[in-house]
């Protein structure tokens, strides 16, 4: 993995967020229950050179009244050993209770690689704490009812119904369960499925994708275009396409330069001529990302309502190098060997397509025929 080489000047920008720590314990009877903790999570984003930095760093956090003057609190917390994973990091800050009593502060960070003895390079401006933390101060905001009440009992509840009995939230707000004051599970809200994350808390669904699922592990990302994406588990396994499935148990340099995915591809023919197959079925393409290198094996099977079917049967290696999609040993198209079919007719070829920068699955059915295809495609994936 990667580190920021201390000879080397580099100058970081961020995108911050804060996310509060925040936890409720259900009670069944009246006793008092433990004191919530003060401490509250911080997330954000860092880029080197305009590109997501990653790697293992040392982060100061100074909290001061002031957005410019001299006016720290006092208030200092020092992590190390913080991974930033394409510029993704997430660590708990503690400055101690009495801190968030209504007062409006700012946070200073310092950044320096992990383990340097050098002194911590400050990112600016100051970050606003948001209200966020002062929940922490809200005491008095009510308490939570255990068996019979309107909240859950620990020792188990009856007489529910999931129609209006449920743990979770009525706005567009995550839902989160933690463990040792750190995320485990998050569910995030879209405008249709909503995303599920498990494992590392620092493991990202990027906004505008919808219906991912990151299964546990650390270091997992669902980029753009992942929509139904999956990662069951492993670490640093990235997925950009259409319902795609992709497992890595360690990277080169960033998540999903060494895994291994599945895909899934589908069309419909009513006659004999050439159909392109897509990842859903209307428009999403296979690509190829810039600097990869897939060894592909592609196997499809079709058939009419009549029981008219076939199976066919491809693989390869495909690259793309500088934008110029193309396989290596064979030329394109390659014509799919048929496993085993009732009309010779039907034919698949696979295509390494420069101009679309995708691995092309082409399909040929019979006249007046409708017939459904379905293809699979299992890849291992090797990236510069």
């Amino acid at each position: 993995m990667r580190t920021m080489n201390p000879s080397k000047k580099m100058k970081y920008t961020k995108q911050l967020a804060l996310c509060a720590g925040l936890a409720a314990l259900l009670a069944s009877d009246a006793r008092a229950a433990d004191p919530l903790s003060t401490a509250i999570t911080y997330q954000g984003r860092l880029s080197a050179a305009g590109q997501p930095a990653s790697g293992w760093f040392d982060l100061r956090f100074e909290l001061f009244d002031h957005p410019t003057a001299a006016s720290s609190t006092g208030s200092v917390a020092t992590n190390l050993n913080v991974l930033a994973t394409n510029g993704v990091f997430t660590t708990l800050l503690d400055f101690g209770a009495g801190i968030f009593t209504g007062d409006m502060y700012w946070l200073e960070i310092g950044l320096r690689p992990a383990g340097s003895p050098g002194t911590f390079s400050l990112l600016t401006p100051r970050q606003p704490l948001t209200a966020a933390p002062y929940a922490l101060y809200a005491a008095n905001a009510g308490a939570l009812q255990g068996g019979g009440g309107t909240g859950w009992s620990l020792t188990g509840n009856a007489g529910t119904s999931p129609a209006t009995d449920f743990l979770g939230t009525t706005d567009n707000q995550a839902l989160e369960f933690r463990v040792n004051s750190v995320r485990g599970f998050r569910l995030e809200p879209t405008s249709t499925t909503p995303n599920i994350l498990a494992g590392d808390s620092g493991n990202l669904v990027t906004a505008g994708v919808e219906g991912a699922t990151i299964g546990g592990g650390a270091a997992q990302v669902v980029d753009t275009g992942g929509q139904l994406g999956t990662i069951p588990g492993g670490y640093g396994a990235r997925v950009s396409h259409y319902g795609q499935l992709a497992y890595a148990n360690g990277f080169f340099d960033s998540a999903g330069d060494a895994q291994t995915s599945v895909y899934v591809l589908r069309c419909s023919t009513s006659n004999g001529s050439t159909t392109e197959m897509f990842l859903d079925g209307a428009s999403e393409r296979l690509t190829i990302p810039a600097g990869s290198r897939w060894a592909f094996d592609v196997t499809v099977v079709a058939s009419t309502s009549t029981g008219t079917a076939g199976a066919w049967r491809a693989e390869g290696l495909i690259k793309n190098v500088s934008g110029a999609t193309s396989f290596v040993g064979s030329s394109t198209p390659i014509t799919a060997f048929p496993i085993a079919r009732d009309n010779a007719s039907h034919v698949v070829t696979v295509e390494a397509s420069s101009f679309r920068s995708a691995l092309v699955i082409n399909v040929n059915g019979s006249a007046a025929t409708l017939m459904r295809w379905v293809a699979r495609v299992r890849t291992v994936e090797l990236s510069y």
